[in-house]
């Protein structure tokens, strides 16, 4: 990950058909959070590799935990630190599916390790954590607990997974968790068919979902947030959107978008 909170990455080529991406990402505090002082328990990263493909991550601390923040910033740094090394072995390219669950292990242990140091429980540290790799063939997206995931094919928007069925609105899965494994939603798709895709925290959930039950994306919602990252929203004018928004949730919102073309 190159520098920054949210890599300042504005284009990357990929592979030898020297296809362009534009990838922008930002947070901003939730409406309760700046209430009561707390700070912004969101993270988002990404970086690029020499074979263009790319690495994505978004990551929510949980609210009831005392360190999310720093839980849900070394769960996106352990995924973006690791991928890239477990990415040049042959053997890991050619099942992107256990690539992708090695780099939630990988993020987990970074939690976990954060967690030593700072002498805390792992659960003070609670976060979700949702991980895209995009390489020429193949994506892989992954999830532990309820972000969004949007993915754009040129003919619609939708996502490669619904929400877990969950006995309470406020119950989620995290890397901390002991069995965490049974949490981990994993979805492969052809990448030649992708010409966007979008993951955010549940913060959004209200005005980016058009069944927030299932997490099913609102089209519109994402076809101007692909517009505007294929126009060359900056991150800061990303950040002043998120802080706009009112989605009744009083949550922490973010965004990390890639877009094609």
């Amino acid at each position: 990950m190159a520098g920054g909170e949210c890599n300042q990455l504005n284009e990357s080529e990929w592979g030898s058909a020297h296809e362009r991406w534009t990838i922008v990402g930002a947070k901003a505090e939730g409406n309760s959070h700046k209430k009561s002082g707390l700070p912004c328990q969101d993270f988002v990263g990404w970086t690029s590799l020499d074979d263009g493909t790319l690495i994505l991550a978004a990551a929510d601390g949980a609210g009831s935990a005392e360190y999310s923040e720093q839980g849900a910033r070394n769960a996106v740094e352990g995924a973006l630190r690791v991928a890239p090394l477990l990415w040049c072995r042959p053997q890991m390219r050619a099942d992107i599916s256990r690539t992708t669950q090695a780099v939630f292990l990988a993020a987990r242990l970074s939690v976990m390790r954060e967690a030593v140091r700072i002498e805390k429980p792992p659960r003070s540290l609670a976060s979700t954590l949702t991980v895209a790799i995009v390489s020429l063939l193949e994506t892989c997206v992954g999830r532990v607990g309820d972000g969004l995931i949007a993915i754009q094919d040129g003919v619609s928007i939708s996502s490669p997974m619904r929400h877990a069925d969950r006995e309470y609105a406020n119950e989620a899965s995290f890397v901390t968790d002991r069995h965490w494994r049974n949490s981990l939603t994993l979805a492969v798709l052809e990448s030649r068919e992708i010409s966007g895709i979008a993951l955010s925290s549940d913060g959004l959930r209200l005005v980016a979902c058009s069944d927030v039950r299932t997490g099913t994306p609102f089209e519109p919602f994402f076809e101007d947030l692909f517009k505007a990252a294929e126009s060359g929203v900056s991150e800061e004018q990303l950040a002043r959107f998120l802080e706009s928004v009112d989605d009744r949730t009083g949550d922490d919102k973010s965004l990390l978008v890639a877009v094609r073309g």
